[in-house]
């Protein structure tokens, strides 16, 4: 054979010596040979020998058919190129090789070179216009030199169709990851559920945590300025709700510090820490550890556009949490309004919402509608407001007329609170109408009797009932708990739903420890 690299690689017969074929490494780049001639596929291995693309050379696969290439390509994801005879098996077996490549396997990463001795069976014009080909050659005119330059062509090509799929592929997972963080309301969920989608970005299963300052979750309060551990998984995970200064070492707390004073993300030989915050400059950071300095730029930009997206979602649940605390506060104090107007204690309307959002989770409600009534709750009262100080405030018994009005607090609340569209107060309305009405029906202000009693209304009947009989009140002493309990064994199916009952009083121990953080102002 000659040697020289202008002349055909293809016009003479192959030299009896031949290179020995050094085993490539992980990083060569694949290349695969399909032609149904022993010759080519040696020819081929002894004209690439010394190539290499970036420093990394080819790895050679050999497929002797289109049959047996379709087989490989099935198995092997990351080809590079494919060096693709037309003529094997069939006149135009490698053309349908490129059509099962293309549209069966859905490879369209892979860049194919087609190479024909008989260039009449594939005209190069329709096979350029008709298949999804790179290069077309024909092997009489392909010396080693073309050869490679084409190749170096082809696996430049793959190479920057890589780098666009991960920039597409990360896309896709910050538009996925952000939407999963929008999709959180609650603050201690956004904390854990950010912490778990950087991680499952970069990599999962690292020790990492969520750290925040001067805000109010569902299982701690942090002092203002004062940075907290606000979730964390690996050797973090037992330290939520402590001050972050007393968990992690000082190198840690460096990070997180350079990331707070430059309010930027950064990345760290054995860290990397995530900085987010809102409009109002409150801010969060994620600290994962044993990541940073392996991550590609493509990633690093990928994971900053994240917690841009971040900051506006962590805007948005400080908001909605701001307009959730006014909603509470508007109707605590209606409640109040109207307990105090009867010269009761603010406090009951607090305990009445906890016992209630208590025995709704423990009927199995789940967390958000226990929730509702919890908050819709202390409203149960707010037709009281319409009831003359004369009857709230006497101290001796109602007369019938005077019973027959103050019985009209139910409907007057209900009245009240009927048309707003508002989930928390429509729910205060239900509640209003019903916490009187009796399970043997012998209740106001409709006689409604059993399960027509709306069940949000047979909690609170329960809970109310509960507190009132356990307070003190301008026409009775409060009652000791086992008299309470009494009562609550005696009314099971006349007074009450029988179930909310029994459950008040399985959970007593629950119910006055809820009681007890909620203290009764005599």
């Amino acid at each position: 054979m000659n040697s020289q690299l202008d002349e055909p690689l293809f016009a003479t017969e192959l030299d009896e010596q031949q290179p020995t074929s050094r085993r490539s490494p992980t990083a060569a780049w694949k290349v695969l040979v399909v032609d149904d001639e022993q010759s080519v596929h040696d020819v081929t291995r002894l004209a690439l020998r010394s190539f290499e693309y970036e420093g990394q050379p080819l790895e050679l696969l050999h497929a002797y058919s289109a049959q047996e290439a379709e087989s490989l390509l099935r198995t092997e994801r990351e080809i590079a190129a494919a060096l693709v005879d037309v003529v094997m098996e069939t006149q135009d077996a490698g053309l349908r090789l490129v059509q099962t490549i293309r549209e069966d396997i859905g490879n369209r990463l892979l860049r194919i070179i087609l190479r024909t001795g008989q260039p009449g069976q594939a005209p190069e014009g329709r096979v350029i216009r008709e298949y999804d080909i790179n290069d077309y050659k024909e092997k009489t005119e392909l010396t080693a030199q073309r050869l490679s330059t084409a190749l170096y062509a082809a696996i430049r090509g793959y190479a920057d169709l890589l780098t666009i799929d991960g920039h597409r592929r990360g896309l896709e997972r910050v538009i996925a990851s952000t939407a999963n963080i929008f999709r959180y309301r609650d603050l201690d969920d956004f904390f854990s559920g950010l912490m778990i989608q950087l991680g499952s970005m970069i990599r999962p299963e690292r020790d990492s945590f969520c750290t925040s300052a001067a805000f109010v979750s569902g299982n701690y309060q942090s002092e203002i300025g004062v940075e907290t551990m606000v979730a964390g998984t690996g050797r973090f995970a037992a330290h939520i709700g402590r001050p972050i200064q007393d968990v992690v070492d000082q190198h840690v707390y460096g990070h997180l510090l350079e990331s707070r004073q430059s309010q930027r993300t950064l990345f760290k030989e054995d860290a990397c820490v995530f900085y987010f915050e809102n409009s109002q400059g409150q801010h969060g950071q994620v600290y994962l550890a044993g990541c940073g300095s392996d991550l590609s730029p493509e990633l690093r930009r990928m994971v900053e556009l994240f917690c841009a997206n971040t900051s506006v979602a962590f805007d948005n649940i400080m908001l909605n949490r701001e307009i959730e605390h006014t909603q509470r506060e508007i109707v605590n104090m209606l409640g109040t309004v109207a307990e105090f107007r009867s010269w009761e204690t603010a406090r009951h309307v607090d305990r009445v919402a906890a016992y209630s959002e208590f025995l709704a989770l423990k009927l199995g409600l789940d967390e958000a509608e226990a929730r509702l009534i919890r908050l819709a709750a202390p409203l149960h009262d707010i037709g009281k407001i319409g009831i003359p100080d004369l009857i709230l405030e006497k101290p001796g018994s109602l007369t019938d007329e005077e019973f027959e009005v103050m019985k009209t607090h139910a409907t007057l609340g209900h009245d009240m609170l009927k048309h707003s569209q508002r989930p928390i107060l429509a729910a205060a309305a239900v509640i209003a109408r019903d916490h009187q009405e009796r399970w043997d029906g012998s209740g106001y202000p409709h006689g409604a009797a059993g399960e027509d009693i709306h069940l949000y209304g047979r909690i609170v009947a329960v809970a109310d009932v509960f507190d009132a009989l356990g307070s003190k009140r301008c026409y009775k002493d409060a009652w000791p708990l086992e008299q309470i309990l009494e009562y609550f064994r005696a009314e099971r199916g006349r007074h009450f739903d029988p179930r909310i009952a029994e459950l008040l009083i399985e959970h007593i121990d629950d119910i006055v420890a809820l009681r007890d953080r909620v203290p009764r102002l005599h």
